[in-house]
């Protein structure tokens, strides 16, 4: 009976201390972004080769591995416009931290001379980058790149 009692106690006091760390997160937080951010697309140029890429091509891709479309080899951009976007990235797409991804790249770039993905800070440079290459593919907000002909969505790699 003891043990059923302090058992008790502890979920009582981890409820207590989920309910407060609740209460501390600001509203703004909760809501997230704004509606316009609630999809990520894998993105090219409208003249790119690519039509699909599956899961382990595309994190092939954004780890310098070849991966060819129309007898061509693509390369990853890196969009790094916003912090959300590349967390969303790093989550659904590589599958690790910063750290680790960055890590990974350095080695594979120093052991195997693969070249690293460049980055870009803001979406026109992204979509500058993306024309004027299309063996570019990279990932962007759905609402920064849809409606712009000169580019394809090649497909949906989060949704909110």
């Amino acid at each position: 009976m003891e043990r059923g009692d302090s058992v008790s106690r502890v979920l009582r006091v981890l409820a207590v201390r989920a309910l407060a760390l609740v209460a501390l997160v600001p509203a703004g937080a909760v809501a997230g972004a704004p509606a316009e951010h609630d999809r990520v697309v894998l993105v090219a140029s409208a003249a790119s080769p690519v039509t699909s890429l599956d899961a382990i091509d595309l994190k092939r891709l954004f780890f310098g591995v070849p991966v060819v479309a129309g007898a061509r080899n693509l390369h990853a951009l890196l969009n790094d416009s916003d912090p959300r976007l590349e967390l969303i990235f790093l989550q659904h797409v590589v599958g690790m931290s910063k750290a680790i991804y960055d890590r990974r790249l350095l080695q594979l770039t120093l052991e195997q001379g693969r070249s690293m993905p460049r980055s870009l800070d803001s979406d026109d440079k992204l979509v500058s980058a993306l024309l004027a290459d299309p063996t570019a593919v990279s990932y962007a907000w759905a609402a920064a790149v849809e409606g712009d002909s000169r580019l394809r969505v090649v497909r949906e790699l989060w949704r909110e």
